[in-house]
């Protein structure tokens, strides 16, 4: 599978300069974003956790990702790791939309 940039998905763990193949990162130009759904453990975690979790899974991609974290008790969570405008590597806050109740 490809994106928009023609990233490989098999080179997700690897880390190239060039990053996508498009040149440098544009935060204001996202071609494309990679959605993750991620089944936890425990019943609820807090909001430090899925920041964390989310920094480490977009930091990893070198792209924008949005993650959808479902927890035990069965609510979710979908979060969003902004990056700094210039600065490829460098990640900006975690907005976050927790404890969905998906029954209601």
């Amino acid at each position: 599978m490809f994106d928009s940039f023609g990233f490989s998905f098999r080179s997700l763990g690897k880390r190239s300069a060039g990053g996508g193949g498009s040149g440098s990162f544009d935060s204001g130009n996202a071609r494309s974003f990679l959605f993750f759904a991620v089944e936890l453990n425990g019943a609820s975690y807090p909001r430090g956790q899925y920041a964390a979790l989310t920094r480490e899974i977009s930091q990893r991609l070198g792209m924008p990702a949005v993650v959808l974290f479902q927890a035990a008790s069965g609510l979710l969570t979908l979060a969003f790791c902004h990056r700094r405008r210039h600065k490829r590597d460098a990640l900006g806050h975690v907005s976050l939309i927790r404890e969905i109740d998906p029954q209601k």
